[in-house]
């Protein structure tokens, strides 16, 4: 099992995938460490379902912004 810097060990995630560009959400993380949300952003208006933060801030906010 994986550890962090502090030698904690990790509990496995199962990352979800964006459904704009496909690619795995990565999960939110505290200053230390710690995983705190792992489902991403909501992408409506452009799709739906949940998308990673770079489609959130390239894609998403943009599209809302001109709605």
């Amino acid at each position: 099992m994986e550890e962090d810097p502090n030698g904690r060990f990790l509990k496995p995630v199962k990352l979800e995938n964006c459904v704009i560009c496909k690619e795995a959400i990565e999960p939110q993380r505290t200053p230390e460490g710690d995983i705190f949300w792992t489902h991403g952003h909501n992408a409506r208006p452009v799709a739906e379902g949940q998308c990673c933060d770079d489609c959130n801030y390239s894609v998403v906010i943009p599209a809302r912004l001109r709605a």
